[in-house]
């Protein structure tokens, strides 16, 4: 585990140092500012308005950042021929792919406690308390799903060049919220104009495509904190808690299995 360490703080610093992290405090100063606009036109109701901006720039943020530093971190120790040194030494190649996929997503949660100080500070302005179990569940939630993207864009890294790991990564991060609306619209459409055979194919493809794919739109409690809903359901949260790991665990043994056979 200290091995596994050592390169998840080297990737942490380097973080800090490329002032990749800073981004997100210059997007929640700008959030931070609205809010003062707000409550100078005294529109104190629009509360909700302010946590929905506020959210939504949070969890763009920080996807970025894991999408990027992730994607870079293998071509990144190819091209500068800092791999051989490392693996070199008493590090395995396991180490060396669970510490780049943790250093990447501590830095996600050092941007992530950064808006959240600057949140924090827009909630106390505006006045309006917060469903505190929700948010924490919503917190959770993302940090998962943080998971998730940074796993398969590690694997993606392990067989595409940067480039191409970027491009793929950041589609699927865009449109894996979409998946669960497209399915079920394309599910009526298929019952309607397709014959009995071609609905019988369609339908099990989008079976396939429904628990095969993350759908990261299940991991987002953004809106039931913008309107003040309950908590979920416990139950719930163990089981998306379950289908990460699963997915997280695919994600890495696939690139796992990719970098053992790659020659160095």
């Amino acid at each position: 585990m200290r091995k596994t360490w050592l390169i998840a703080k080297t990737i942490l610093i380097e973080a800090l140092r490329r002032k990749d992290i800073y981004v997100v405090a210059l997007l929640a100063g700008v959030t931070i500012a609205a809010v003062g606009l707000l409550r100078f036109f005294g529109l104190p109701a629009l509360h909700k308005f302010f946590r929905e901006i506020a959210l939504f720039v949070m969890n763009w943020s920080t996807m970025i950042i894991v999408i990027l530093l992730t994607a870079r971190q293998l071509p990144r120790e190819f091209e500068s021929r800092t791999i051989y040194p490392l693996l070199a030494k008493p590090i395995t190649r396991l180490h060396f792919l669970l510490g780049k996929l943790l250093g990447a997503l501590l830095a996600a949660a050092l941007a992530y406690a950064l808006f959240m100080l600057f949140f924090s500070i827009g909630q106390l302005r505006i006045g309006q308390p917060l469903v505190w179990p929700t948010f924490f569940q919503m917190l959770y939630l993302h940090f998962l799903a943080l998971a998730i993207v940074g796993a398969l864009t590690l694997m993606l890294s392990t067989f595409m060049t940067h480039s191409a790991t970027l491009t793929v990564a950041f589609l699927f991060f865009i449109f894996s919220e979409q998946i669960t609306s497209f399915i079920r619209i394309y599910h009526d459409v298929i019952e309607k104009q397709h014959t009995e055979y071609a609905a019988v194919v369609m339908r099990a493809l989008l079976h396939v495509l429904n628990y095969t794919v993350p759908q990261l739109t299940l991991w987002n409690l953004a809106d039931k904190v913008v309107h003040d809903w309950p908590p979920v359901q416990a139950w719930v949260i163990g089981a998306l808690t379950l289908y990460t790991l699963v997915f997280v665990t695919v994600f890495f043994l696939i690139s796992f299995l990719k970098f053992r056979r790659r020659e160095i």
